[in-house]
């Protein structure tokens, strides 16, 4: 029996369009809206618990709304209600994030959230503590049942993962491709699209685009929303002139390294990229401002403009590769005497014609939102409705 190569863990928690469709909770009688919709309000509460227990990184709610997304669909929002398992799950990947909470802090942090429910923003914004007020206390009338309930959605929740805790982070890989692909004279506009990027793949957690999409498609995504936003393109291929004088840079003892292509860097396709920019944005779409809606789809369509140029760029490129011909059908025999001239077990390159240079980026506007002069992020903004 021949051995088969081993399968990365996230391959199984990839699915299609069509499975996203037949959850169980939408097997059950859930409409999808009604359960995206408690996708997010449990991803929201993990962004509730962050802000009220400092200490807690950015990356353990990425980790608990990818568990929390897995989860679903292998189970029901109807049996496990999106409250409990927020708790269970932000609990969990505190701990697999090294940055371990205690569960009496995170329970009492949920039981203060669930006395503000209700609420309007305004009244929420000038009630609720923040992290250097917040004091965590068992006094609460609910606090026990609440964490008798955390410890044992957490088992439900281990084993339902099957205790694949694994999880590869987008953000992770969007700074290192960002290091990559701006590099020397322009790392400070890489820092740029790095600080926009991280916004854009943060807001996207209440998406099902994990479901859906590797770390890396996801991380090119959030690339090519960071530039359209600026605005700004991403660097083209190099071309081969370019080429020559990096490498005659190199000659005259200049330490000059080539910048990666994003593609290449992230091991994408342009199709994939465009899925992704899609579906990460979704939430703009019910975004309760109306100039932040109308702002983030030019933003969004300025994204899938580049990842396009890029596509197009690539598939001249592709047309434009010298093609070999074969030595055997460009010369005849040896012994006939009109036999073409030719180069054993060489071939004959063929160019057909130059590649085109790159075509130059539209430039719309930057999204200058009243989130983003606050330092907040967009989602901030966000009033989806079911």
């Amino acid at each position: 029996m021949v051995p088969t190569a081993p399968v990365p863990n996230d391959i199984q928690w990839i699915f299609t369009s069509e499975e996203l469709m037949h959850t169980p909770s939408i097997k059950n009688g859930t409409h999808p809206d009604q359960e995206r919709w408690h996708r997010a309000l449990a991803v929201k509460r993990l962004m509730g618990l962050q802000d009220l227990l400092g200490g807690a990184q950015q990356l353990t709610v990425a980790t608990a709304a990818v568990f929390l997304h897995r989860f679903y669909m292998r189970q029901s929002v109807a049996e496990y209600q999106w409250h409990d398992m927020s708790i269970a799950a932000f609990f969990l990947a505190s701990k697999v994030e090294e940055s371990s909470r205690r569960l009496k802090d995170v329970v009492a942090a949920s039981l203060v959230l669930d006395d503000f429910d209700g609420m309007s923003e305004e009244l929420k914004l000038r009630n609720i503590p923040n992290h250097q007020t917040f004091r965590p206390s068992d006094s609460h009338p609910n606090f026990a049942e609440t964490r008798r309930k955390a410890l044992f959605f957490e088992e439900v929740l281990l084993r339902t993962l099957c205790f694949d805790l694994t999880v590869e982070q987008p953000f992770w890989v969007m700074l290192k491709a960002v290091k990559e692909i701006w590099k020397d004279e322009n790392a400070t506009k890489g820092k740029d699209v790095a600080r926009r990027a991280w916004s854009f793949l943060s807001d996207s957690l209440v998406t099902t685009t994990c479901l859906l999409h590797s770390a890396k498609v996801i991380a090119a995504a959030s690339i090519a929303l960071a530039c359209a936003q600026i605005p700004s393109d991403i660097p083209f291929r190099p071309t081969s002139e370019e080429k020559a004088l990096l490498e005659l840079a190199r000659e005259e003892g200049e330490e000059k390294d080539e910048d990666k292509y994003w593609l290449d860097a992230l091991g994408v396709t342009p199709e994939q990229v465009s899925d992704a920019i899609v579906r990460m944005t979704v939430p703009y779409d019910t975004a309760s401002d109306p100039y932040v809606k109308d702002e983030a789809a030019v933003v969004v369509a300025s994204a899938l403009a580049i990842v396009q140029k890029h596509a197009e760029a690539e598939a001249a490129r592709e047309v434009s590769k010298p093609k070999a011909v074969s030595t055997e059908s460009a010369t005849k025999n040896e012994d006939d005497p009109t036999a073409l001239p030719s180069k054993k077990n060489e071939d004959i390159w063929m160019p057909d014609a130059p590649v085109p240079g790159p075509p130059k980026a539209d430039v719309v506007g930057p999204l200058n939102t009243e989130a983003e002069v606050k330092g907040q992020s967009l989602l901030d903004l966000l009033n989806p409705s079911p």
